[in-house]
């Protein structure tokens, strides 16, 4: 049995994790933002775990460390947000600034903690989400420009600390949905599904594992 630390269980993504871990029989930490959810309730009578409310504010980083110490996770899946759909123009600073924070330094911090307890007992898997749009060669992101700059930074940290760690047995790779929860998509877009999603966790969690390994996921 592994601890599972998911952040946003509840995001259509975030389910699909929960569902994959919960029917393996792993110990689910789910985390999140907002007030008591009913919906964690739900997700913990089905699977093992518990749910913790956290919420990230200025300079509480040190906090939010302290929960990841605490948990010792030996899976740590990065699934933060947030997402803004607006013009370039019109994007204010606090808005760049909550974007870049929540989605890029959220994701680098919590997995060089998680690493660190991995490194020590042996074992973990660290799993960043990305963004499907950056295997693209002629960037243009008018609408969602703070965004794929966090996710673009997410994707150079998660091929850098795959280089750095030598252990055998841990592993962080990098997973990227067509589908967003609040993004404005290509009409044709779908929410990934377990099809999609279930074998690429198979071959992550497997004994030889991959490491460093980008993931675009494009539902048929």
């Amino acid at each position: 049995m592994k601890k599972v630390l998911i952040t946003a269980p509840l995001s259509p993504l975030g389910k699909l994790f929960v569902k994959y871990y919960g029917e393996r029989g792993d110990f689910l930490f789910l985390h999140y933002r907002g007030t008591h959810h009913s919906s964690v309730d739900s997700i913990l009578s089905k699977y093992r775990g518990e749910g913790f409310h956290f919420e990230f504010k200025m300079n509480n980083i040190d906090e939010w460390i302290e929960e990841i110490s605490f948990i010792e996770p030996d899976v740590l899946i990065n699934n933060f947000g947030p997402f803004i759909y607006k013009n370039w123009k019109e994007q204010t600073y606090d808005e760049w600034k909550e974007i870049i924070e929540y989605n890029l330094l959220l994701t680098f911090f919590s997995a060089r903690k998680a690493l660190e307890l991995m490194i020590k007992k042996g074992y973990g898997r660290v799993i960043n989400i990305g963004f499907h749009n950056l295997e693209k060669k002629d960037f243009y992101f008018p609408n969602v420009l703070p965004y794929a700059i966090s996710k673009f930074g997410i994707q150079i940290l998660t091929e850098t600390l795959s280089k750095d760690i030598k252990e055998e047995n841990i592993k962080i790779n990098l997973i990227s949905p067509e589908y967003v929860k609040g993004v404005k998509p290509d009409p044709m877009s779908k929410p990934v599904s377990e099809k999609s999603l279930f074998p690429i966790l198979n071959e992550i969690m497997g004994d030889k594992g991959v490491s460093g390994k980008h993931y675009i996921i494009k539902e048929e």
